[in-house]
């Protein structure tokens, strides 16, 4: 379950928009439709944390005012998601994108760990890493005109035996754009999804 939080992290408050709450299931039936039936994303393993339903409350009070800060606007709501440990396979294990960075007490990054005990080099670990990553993404980006905000916090690494497989994506709410074309592949993308993300050049995008 994602709850908002009176919090300034990155670039801002981490509420939830109603504007986004009923577009984002649709987003993610969408994408794991795309993702179960495409040959490239297929063989990537990426798969999708579908969100199945969402809610959202404006305050009457706050929606009154046309000059209430955002954040006030976005309080009260909460998004339902699958959990990452439904699609492990044995052996597998979950982190977030974010904790490689993380250390230890002595100061030590967990990536570095990951890759001793994988008894890969940092550069042949790094390309599993990369091809798990970046494949799904710019693929999204070149055949169906679709931008997912690839920060550590929405993308799920998959280690077996403490080397990269695959990705789990996640949040289609605020953090999904789409390239300002026209792509053939997209056409069944919801309306609803489209009135409400933002569109970019595809230069700007990347």
């Amino acid at each position: 379950i994602k709850l908002p939080l009176t919090i300034y992290n990155t670039s801002c408050y981490r509420g939830i928009p109603g504007k986004y709450i009923a577009a984002g299931p649709l987003a993610s039936r969408w994408l794991q439709q795309q993702f179960a039936s495409d040959a490239t994303l297929i063989h990537s393993g990426a798969q999708v944390l579908g969100e199945p339903a969402a809610g959202y409350l404006s305050h009457p009070g706050y929606t009154a005012l046309p000059e209430a800060p955002y954040r006030y606007q976005e309080m009260l709501g909460v998004i339902w998601r699958e959990n990452p440990s439904c699609y492990l396979q044995d052996g597998e294990q979950a982190v977030l994108m974010a904790a490689l960075m993380e250390t230890d007490n002595q100061g030590r990054p967990l990536i570095d760990a990951w890759i001793k005990r994988s008894g890969l080099t940092a550069d042949a670990w790094l390309e599993k890493l990369f091809e798990a990553t970046v494949i799904p993404f710019y693929h999204l980006l070149c055949r169906y005109g679709v931008a997912l905000i690839a920060h550590g916090q929405n993308v799920t690494l998959v280690m077996k035996d403490y080397v990269p497989q695959r990705i789990f994506l996640k949040d289609f709410q605020g953090d999904m754009r789409l390239v300002d074309e026209d792509f053939p592949q997209a056409q069944s993308l919801p309306e609803q999804v489209k009135a409400v993300k933002a569109r970019h050049s595809a230069d700007y995008i990347i």
